[in-house]
């Protein structure tokens, strides 16, 4: 019947649009949690936050606004000193070919890396943060973690229930819940 498959594709797309509103929502209280905990160490600068991200956690992996670079979002709409360094992300290249992309036509300023020199710019003190979502890619993303040992600072941007690192030693790493 043609009014009932006309009324299940009405409803799927209400649900499809309730999703997407909420998702928009998450990702926006993420950027605002996340912007709290750039405050502090942005005031102790006299140059812009320089920040490292990984893989892709913006506007294209999750609808219109990020996770990881929602956070980025809100600092750069509010006016905050942000530099972004964005590891390529191997094999596929997502921070390279989507990071970068948005953070580009963004306005915020970014620096592609290529995956090995992250370790160096963290030893050098040119990293003040590292923010990445907590999601499928963990693994690439774990060396990052591990700079936790030395006192770099990681923050996960992602919605709780999303996040796949086992945050066992939550006073060293923070997962932004929403």
């Amino acid at each position: 019947d043609l009014s009932r498959d006309q009324a299940a594709a009405e409803a799927a797309w209400r649900e499809a649009a309730a999703i997407c509103d909420e998702d928009v929502a998450t990702c926006r209280r993420i950027g605002e949690h996340g912007l709290g905990l750039l405050r502090g160490i942005a005031e102790k600068k006299s140059g812009p936050l320089n920040i490292l991200t990984h893989c892709n956690a913006g506007g294209l992996a999750a609808t219109g606004y990020g996770t990881a670079l929602g956070v980025l979002y809100a600092a750069h709409s509010r006016g905050k000193k942000i530099s972004v360094f964005a590891d390529e992300t191997r094999p596929l290249l997502q921070g390279a070919r989507l990071t970068a992309w948005e953070l580009v036509k963004s306005g915020i300023p970014c620096t592609l890396l290529c995956d090995n020199a992250a370790a160096s710019m963290m030893q050098a003190g040119k990293i003040d943060r590292i923010i990445v979502t907590g999601g499928a890619s963990t693994i690439p993303e774990f060396p990052l973690y591990l700079a936790n040992k030395f006192a770099m600072n990681v923050e996960i941007g992602n919605a709780w229930r999303n996040v796949a690192f086992a945050a066992e030693r939550q006073n060293e790493l923070l997962a932004i819940s929403n």
